[in-house]
């Protein structure tokens, strides 16, 4: 909860900051909240598309969420 409020704030203060997003994606993926990993991912493909590893962290939040053609839409798109 800590890590999410922390970088929550991150990102309201530096809202093109496509790493923050990120790190605010992978906590909310690695704590089971789906879609909102899928928002804060999607947000980094808008900053920065070509981020490393963006794709594969969107195909495993839709993978996770049973989406499975997304998942593979962006697992497609990681390689």
């Amino acid at each position: 909860g800590e890590a999410v409020r922390c970088l929550t704030e991150a990102a309201s203060e530096e809202p093109a900051n496509a790493e923050t997003h990120y790190r605010l994606g992978s906590v909310h993926n690695a704590r089971g909240s789906y879609d909102d990993a899928i928002t804060s991912f999607n947000r980094v493909v808008e900053l920065n598309p070509t981020h490393p590893g963006i794709h594969q962290s969107l195909g495993l939040a839709y993978e996770h969420k049973g989406e499975h053609n997304k998942a593979i839409e962006f697992f497609k798109k990681s390689i």
